[in-house]
């Protein structure tokens, strides 16, 4: 009788190679000693990552922080941004129009409509746009207090925005929180958002500022492309 091994598909060279609904566990060999486990997860609209630290209890000299991308496309995550919750009646239009709260102008070949301040109280108002929910602050309020009560040696993470100014190149400091003082703070980005989006500033910042720490556990939120992931 002949026996025939099953074969071992190969390991995926991107999530685009994982299957939509498969999870891919990364082998335990090619992560830092600080994770047990690694879980990727392709779904139709997004990547669910789940990892599992080990680095409990309280390991001797570790600093942490949490760094949270303040680039312009951020807004919208952070409850900073406006969006439609329907088409805007085009009677509704005309009326703005004729009050001088909007007006209508071509561009790149498309006709598109500019509201006044006054304009867009009235779209807020009926009901056509609404802020957008803060979904980071909730993470926030979750993640920060366990970095600061699980792993970090003197109970307090650091926290700072990256990715601000319009060269998206600067950092902003948000302060050292406690458990206690994340669990009730408030995330509302950065005061002045970037237009580009470079990660280098807040690594170097927290290489930096603990350069003698024994050990380093730093998260990075971001929503998309790093302009100078190379660097």
């Amino acid at each position: 009788m002949h026996i025939i091994s099953a074969a071992i598909p190969p390991a995926p060279k991107s999530a685009a190679d994982i299957a939509i609904g498969q999870n891919f566990q990364i082998p335990n060999k090619q992560l830092n000693s600080a994770f047990g486990e690694l879980n990727i997860t392709p779904r139709a609209d997004r990547l669910d990552i789940v990892a599992t630290v080990l680095m409990e209890p309280v390991k001797e000299g570790a600093q942490t922080g949490i760094a949270f991308d303040g680039s312009a496309s951020m807004q919208s995550a952070f409850g900073r941004a406006w969006a439609h919750t329907t088409d805007v009646d085009q009677l509704f239009v005309e009326e703005l129009k004729k009050s001088g709260k909007a007006k209508a102008f071509v561009q790149d070949g498309q006709s598109l409509l500019e509201y006044t301040s006054a304009g867009w109280q009235e779209l807020i108002k009926a009901g056509y746009v609404v802020q957008t929910e803060n979904i980071v602050e909730p993470i926030a309020r979750d993640v920060i207090p366990y970095l600061a009560e699980k792993l970090d040696a003197d109970g307090g993470t650091t926290v700072l925005y990256w990715a601000c100014s319009q060269a998206g190149d600067r950092i902003e400091e948000a302060g050292d929180f406690t458990a206690i003082q994340a669990r009730a703070a408030s995330y509302a980005g950065p005061t002045e958002w970037g237009e580009h989006t470079h990660l280098l500033p807040a690594v170097r910042y927290f290489v930096d500022r603990f350069a003698n720490a024994q050990w380093g556990f730093y998260v990075f939120i971001t929503d998309g492309k790093i302009d100078d992931l190379q660097a």
